[in-house]
Formats: C-alpha cells, sequence, structure tokens
C-alpha cells in the first residue's frame, strides 16, 4: 500500500486492513487539534474470538514524542487489546486496553525514533471493526519512499528526507555526544594521544612511561622536583685542620678524610681549596684522589684514583700561595661511600710543604 508515496507494509494475520490515513501536520483530520495524526481501522473476520495476532503495521516515520493513544470499537463486544509500539532504536512500549479508550498513556512517550513498529494483539472481535489512532506534539516526516543516491545513511534536513545517501558529519553529531567508550582502543598500555610527527594530522599515539606519568600526575613543580629527587642529591661541605705537611718528593696523602655518597647518579663534583707553603725554589704538587673503604690517614702513601689535572706551585721565595683542585668525578654507584682527599709532593729544597686553611666541596650532578 502507498500512502504520500511511501510504502507501507500493513500485515493483518486475520481480518482486513479498511482505512488507513496519514496526517502528518494535523490538517483537520481530527477536530481536536492534536497535532500530527496516524490513524489505521482493521475489520475482522466472524467468528475471531481467540487471542490472535491481528494486526501489525510498520510505518516509516521520522517521529517525536507521542502523547496519545486511542482505540474505538464497532461493534457489540468488549475486546481486550494487548499493544506494542516499537521504535528503530529497539525500544518497546505496552499498554492493555479493555474495550474504547480516548488516551490509554498516563505520560507522554518522548524521543521515538525512525521507523515506528505497531502490534496488537486481540481477543473477542468477532467480525467488528475498530480504530487505532496515534497524536503526536510535533510533526510526523513521513519518509519519501525512495532509495536516496550514493552510498550511507538516510538524512533529512529541516523536515525533507535529503535525495542523497550521507556519511556521519560532524554537524550531525551534538556536542558532548561521543563517550570514551565510543572512541577506538588504543594498541596497548603507556600510550597518551597526541602528534609527535611535525605538521598537523591525525592523531597519534604517544610512549608514556611509568616515569612519564609519574610526572604527569604531579600539581606542581615542587612536586615534579620531588619526583625527580632534584633536592635529595648529596652534597657536602668540611673544612679540616691543617694536615702536616712533607718533604716527599713522591708525594703522600694528607688524610683530609672528606666523603661523598651518592644518591641520584654517578657524578660528583669535587672542589679542594685552601693555601700551600714552601721554602724557596721548592715545587711543591697537589692532586685530588678518591676511593671506597676506609681513608688514607695523613702521610700515606699515594692510593686511590687520581683525577683532575695535577696543580703545582714553584716558588722563588718562600712564602704561602692560594691553591685550588676541581674535577669531576664519574662511574661511581649511588649509596656507595667515597671518601676524598689530596696528594701533596715537594721537590727541589729541603723545607717541608704545607698544605694550608682547606675547604671541602663536593656536590651531585646528573
Amino acid at each position: 500500500m502507498l500512502i504520500n508515496g511511501t510504502t507501507i507494509d500493513a500485515t493483518p494475520t486475520v481480518g482486513r486492513l479498511h482505512e488507513l490515513d496519514l496526517d502528518p501536520a494535523g490538517q483537520g483530520a481530527f477536530s481536536d487539534g492534536r497535532q500530527g495524526a496516524i490513524w489505521f481501522g482493521v475489520e475482522f473476520d466472524a467468528g475471531v474470538t481467540g487471542a490472535a495476532t491481528f494486526f501489525e503495521i510498520i510505518l516509516p516515520l521520522v517521529v517525536g514524542r507521542l502523547t496519545a493513544l486511542s482505540v474505538v470499537g464497532y461493534g457489540a463486544a468488549a475486546p481486550v487489546h494487548t499493544i506494542t509500539l516499537t521504535d528503530q532504536q529497539g525500544r518497546d512500549w505496552s499498554f492493555n486496553i479493555t474495550g474504547d479508550t480516548d488516551n490509554c498513556i498516563a505520560a507522554p512517550i518522548p524521543d521515538l525514533v525512525g521507523q515506528l513498529t505497531f502490534k496488537a494483539t486481540a481477543t473477542n472481535m468477532a467480525g467488528e471493526r475498530v480504530r487505532y489512532a496515534l497524536y503526536f506534539t510535533d510533526n510526523v516526516t513521513i519518509l519519501n519512499g525512495t532509495v536516496p543516491t550514493g552510498t550511507g545513511f538516510r538524512h533529512v534536513t529541516a523536515g525533507a528526507e535529503d535525495a542523497a545517501a550521507r556519511t556521519i558529519a560532524t554537524a550531525d553529531v551534538d556536542a558532548d555526544a561521543i563517550t570514551y567508550e565510543k572512541m577506538q582502543n588504543v594498541s596497548a598500555t603507556d600510550k597518551v594521544l597526541g602528534r609527535s610527527t611535525a605538521g598537523a594530522g591525525d592523531v597519534e599515539e604517544i610512549a608514556c612511561t611509568a616515569a612519564g606519568r609519574a610526572l604527569i600526575d604531579d600539581a606542581s613543580a615542587a612536586a615534579q622536583r620531588t619526583t625527580l629527587a632534584l633536592d635529595a642529591h648529596a652534597r657536602t661541605q668540611a673544612s679540616p685542620a691543617d694536615p702536616t705537611g712533607t718533604s716527599s718528593a713522591a708525594g703522600v696523602m694528607m688524610g683530609l678524610a672528606g666523603s661523598i655518597t651518592p644518591v641520584i647518579g654517578s657524578k660528583v663534583v669535587v672542589m679542594i681549596t685552601g693555601d700551600v707553603k714552601a721554602g724557596a725554589t721548592q715545587t711543591a704538587g697537589m692532586q685530588i684522589r678518591y676511593g671506597t673503604g676506609t681513608a688514607p690517614t695523613n702521610a700515606a702513601a699515594l692510593t686511590g684514583t687520581a683525577v683532575g689535572n695535577p696543580v703545582a706551585m714553584i716558588g722563588t721565595i718562600a712564602g704561602q700561595w692560594a691553591m685550588t683542585c676541581h674535577a669531576i668525578i664519574s662511574g661511581l654507584t649511588p649509596g656507595t661511600a667515597y671518601w676524598l682527599d689530596i696528594s701533596l709532593s715537594a721537590s727541589g729544597g729541603v723545607v717541608t710543604a704545607t698544605a694550608k686553611n682547606i675547604s671541602i666541596t663536593a656536590f651531585e650532578i646528573l
């Protein structure tokens, strides 16, 4: 059956469809002014008294809010109806009706979507007619019964179906309508979405390890410094007593007993400053040394690992001169204590060379 160019699938299992009227705009089909009406009548064969699915109609509509459902019988019997409405999203609404009723819907049904299926089962309908009517507060759009051109979905613009099928465009999706569950899955754990390839383009997955997440979830720069342990690095400052000097040309340890234990890395900056007192025509040489285990004592033989260039003081007259030794020590093991010292040598004279006013500064770097 065609109504307004639209194929209507009406399939009574008993009886016959004897009237069908679609009045989408509510233009006079009903005198009470209810807008958007669909009504149809069924005449049943004589002797149909048992329960039977006697009528089903599929309406190709785009509909909105259903406000009323009426049933009017034309005969002496008091039929009992069970009516089910199903929209294109598969949602069902059921109503049980005895006899005639002007409105069996307690509250409006909002947001009916797409094609609507009306199905009725009844008893005690011997040879009678019945008219069912649906009323809507919004205008009802009847799909035009044709197949849109192209590939995609049917699409309605301003109450009329587009001639061409369309894929889903940005304008068809409501703001905030896409939930996280509807997005595609990421390929694995430890990923953030962004773009690492140069220029504009598709969103890409960027690796984000546990270390990266530990920084991202910090609330402030101070918290990130804590995560990175930037304020936990080892540092030391010492001012040992002046050690006993030496006249050894080979050099001996001064026994300063400085120390540092790395915490976050394997590199330490060491600076040892002070004065050297020596005689005329005497050369004094100094160099930083470090090691693990027991620190050397004053005048002990050379030990540990020498770092940095040796510093030499060549005197023409007896006196006291400033000296500085500094170096970066690498390859250290966090949690291991290292002693810090200098070696001192004296050559070219008989006067003892002495290190005085020593200051030791050491700190970790990354």
